[in-house]
């Protein structure tokens, strides 16, 4: 597991997207903020996202 010591959204997102080439998947479940981060990711990302909702 990667751990990032944030919990702003902004900071989270631009994580995923800069080290998503990367990994096959990122899981976002346990993201405090997931709901949002979903919503907000590029829709042109080419990785698996996991969560609670999907």
């Amino acid at each position: 597991p990667i751990c990032l010591d944030t919990q702003d959204t902004e900071e989270i997102i631009e994580t995923v997207v800069r080290i998503a080439p990367a990994f096959g998947g990122i899981n976002l479940l346990w993201c405090k903020m997931f709901h949002l981060a979903l919503q907000r990711l590029p829709g042109n990302l080419t990785i698996q996202l996991l969560g609670a909702a999907l």
